[in-house]
Formats: structure tokens, sequence, C-alpha cells
């Protein structure tokens, strides 16, 4: 939800920025949005990309996120991918694909 990515914006600003850019251009890791994004998760099932943040991030402190969290940074990118917010909230283990452009 546009809620959902709000929330996340402000989350990924505090704790994701310093890595990945502030706008997810990337920097010491990887870029969130564009070709890096595209080449990697569009077409990906949901709860792929879930379960990546989730298992993965923070790169100091792997596997150590809450679900509730990676809902919230995973609504982030993938506003910041131009994909439109849901009218149902994400949940952990989201159901869906990620579109293709």
């Amino acid at each position: 939800t546009e809620v959902q990515a709000t929330q996340g914006a402000t989350a990924f600003a505090s704790e994701c920025a310093r890595c990945h850019g502030a706008q997810g251009q990337g920097g010491e890791g990887t870029a969130l949005i564009g070709n890096q994004f595209d080449g990697v998760w569009r077409g990906e099932q949901a709860k792929v990309l879930f379960t990546y943040i989730k298992e993965n991030m923070p790169a100091d402190k792997a596997g150590t996120l809450k679900d509730a969290d990676a809902v919230l940074y995973m609504a982030h990118i993938l506003k910041l991918n131009g994909i439109p917010a849901g009218a149902q909230a994400l949940t952990p283990n989201p159901a869906g694909t990620i579109p293709k452009k």
C-alpha cells in the first residue's frame, strides 16, 4: 500500500541508505533501482524478493530483520522502481510476481 511504501521510505533512509544510497542508486551496497533491479527481480515471484531482504539484510547483521520491517523495505523498493502501490497490504511471503517493464 502507499502507507507501507511511505513508512518504508522513512525506515530505508535511516537503515539502508548508508549502503544503498538515498534513492537506492547504490554505493557500498548494490543499486536497488534501474537495470540492477530489473535484471534480477522483474518477473520474479514477490516472495523471493521478500525472502532475500529478510535473510540477507542488513549485510552486517544478516537475518535479523523482522517480517514487518522487511515488508516495508520491499514496499519502498518496489515504489522506487515505479511499481504502483496495491490496495491490499503486502504481507510476509507475498503472492504474485514483480511485473516486468
